[in-house]
């Protein structure tokens, strides 16, 4: 199926864009980057997560740290129950049958690409900083379940493109370089977050925290 402009493809311009940020955030190395404790928090939630997915434990962090609190109790449920589902039978993870599964009132990209990446790390998560405001992709509301699982197949092309740019080996050597300057040895040799995280979610943790900060309610209005 072929995918019209409207749905914003990345294309070179974007491409050109992303290399210019990612340049911008070399200064990372210099100390200049104030969501690094931020992303030390998340570091260690993530890996909690990955730690204890053959029981119960991760869920009251996943909850937070995917922002699934805020859709309430019964989606969390269903959402949980799918997912126990799936660790039995890992051959029918795919973003299609996650996506089926949790998708009843709207289309739920987001959270089925988490799930996904949960369980097969090496697919990125679909977040609107990375996706939109870094690769200049994004799903229009409303959109026919094919149209998603077309727009998804290709990011997971193009983070993978990415990835294997020499900007974005660049950003793997940053997310290492500072899992150094975070954690000391005992984290570091237990955790291991060097080797433990995918080269996918140490690109997604650098680019969802390099964005410009919110702006306040009252700069806003000004």
């Amino acid at each position: 199926m072929m995918i019209s402009e409207e749905y914003n493809i990345i294309g070179e311009t974007n491409l050109d864009r992303l290399r210019n940020k990612v340049s911008a955030m070399l200064a990372i190395k210099r100390g200049n980057f104030t969501r690094k404790e931020l992303m030390g928090e998340g570091i260690k939630k993530y890996l909690y997560i990955k730690n204890n997915l053959s029981n119960c434990k991760y869920k009251d962090v996943y909850r937070v740290f995917y922002g699934l609190a805020r859709m309430g109790e019964t989606f969390c449920e269903n959402y949980f129950k799918e997912m126990d589902k799936l660790k039995d039978d890992k051959d029918k993870i795919t973003f299609k049958t996650i996506f089926e599964a949790i998708s009843k009132e709207r289309n739920e990209t987001s959270f089925a690409s988490k799930m996904l990446h949960t369980f097969k790390p090496e697919f990125p998560i679909w977040d609107r900083i990375v996706a939109t405001d870094h690769f200049g992709m994004k799903v229009p509301n409303k959109a026919e379940k094919e149209i998603v699982y077309d727009i998804y197949e290709k990011y997971v092309t193009r983070f993978n493109e990415y990835k294997s740019s020499d900007s974005g080996k660049e950003l793997i050597n940053i997310f290492n370089e500072i899992c150094d300057e975070l954690f000391d040895e005992n984290f570091l040799n237990e955790n291991k977050p060097k080797t433990a995280i995918t080269d996918t979610k140490k690109i997604d943790f650098l680019l969802w925290c390099c964005r410009p900060p919110k702006k306040s309610k009252q700069a806003r209005k000004e």
